[in-house]
């Protein structure tokens, strides 16, 4: 519905990523979050940037499956 408001339809608890967390620990949290991506916020909750599932596959496959995965934002 057009007229429908933002909020009505977020999830408001969504997962959120630090950028000072380790790149292997992102990653799974991403591939276990069945999201296409996870934000990258900072203490204060400020978006930094995000995560995609085609990075945290990249980041965790087999060096031999890295250049066969199917990619969906890349």
């Amino acid at each position: 519905d057009d007229a429908q408001k933002l909020e009505e339809i977020m999830d408001p608890y969504l997962t959120t990523l630090s950028p000072l967390g380790s790149a292997k620990e992102a990653a799974h949290r991403v591939i276990d979050s069945h999201q296409a991506a996870l934000p990258v916020v900072d203490e204060e909750g400020k978006l930094l940037g995000l995560v995609t599932v085609d990075a945290a596959i990249i980041h965790v496959a087999p060096p031999r499956w890295r250049t066969q995965a199917p990619r969906i934002f890349s």
